[in-house]
């Protein structure tokens, strides 16, 4: 089982440490180069949630992720994620590449590959590792629809999923973000495995000023919605603060 106890410490004293760094950042930023071989950047989220299924507990957790560009088509991305509480015992990893093609002024093509890994601690504590293709089509910075093929280890067939994003400037600082999705999931009756869907989606405001940014969603999920790993069910809001590096 999680770990219940309040932590009230760990996130308060992580809280101040990325407030302090933001206010920093915003004070020395200067212009970046038009392109970057190497960004980097650490977060803190109130939870961890994937296609509106919690990955984590609902606590405060810490992630940082590296990407590398040697070209304008080619990105390379390493991430992991802990508990704030325990930085040093990652819940969390990845691995990516992305590769994109420039079709129009306004439109991108996308494919990726991803593999991840989950460590879930409870009574005992094991692995799940997860491999992912994506394709997905990009417009502007506006709007993306991406389909995937997910394949978790130990599952003999693969799962699909459907994502539309979108987002809309409303100020230089502030914009509206929003994401439906449907994914398929296995469902065990009887102990044979079948073929179910679930519907899952997410509107939040986004704050960026220099390095710093700020996410707030509000997320929903139908109740075909899986609880794997007997993890804690998603809240329905999360938060995001993220200094970029």
């Amino acid at each position: 089982m999680w770990d219940a106890r309040p932590r009230h410490r760990p996130w308060l004293r992580t809280g101040l440490v990325v407030a302090g760094l933001c206010a920093a950042a915003s004070a020395t930023a200067t212009q970046r180069p038009n392109a970057s071989e190497w960004s980097a950047a650490v977060a803190l989220s109130s939870q961890l949630v994937d296609r509106g299924v919690a990955t984590t507990a609902p606590k405060p957790i810490l992630q940082a992720a590296a990407h590398w560009t040697p070209d304008d088509d080619w990105t390379l991305s390493l991430s992991a994620a802990a508990d704030a509480g325990s930085p040093a015992s990652p819940l969390q990893s990845g691995l990516a590449a992305t590769r994109t093609w420039t079709l129009s002024e306004r439109w991108r093509w996308r494919a990726g590959l991803s593999h991840s890994r989950y460590l879930v601690a409870g009574v005992r504590s094991w692995r799940v590792e997860r491999n992912e293709l994506q394709l997905g089509w990009q417009y502007q910075d506006r709007a993306a629809l991406t389909l995937s093929a997910v394949r978790l280890r130990g599952h003999a067939r693969t799962y699909a999923a459907l994502d539309l994003t979108w987002n809309r400037a409303l100020t230089p600082q502030w914009s509206l973000a929003a994401g439906l999705g449907a994914a398929e999931v296995a469902r065990y009756r009887d102990g044979v495995a079948r073929s179910g869907a679930y519907g899952y989606g997410h509107l939040g405001l986004v704050w960026r000023r220099g390095r710093c940014s700020a996410e707030l969603y509000r997320l929903a999920a139908d109740s075909g919605a899986p609880r794997p790993w007997n993890v804690a069910r998603a809240e329905p809001w999360a938060l995001t603060l993220t200094l970029a590096l």
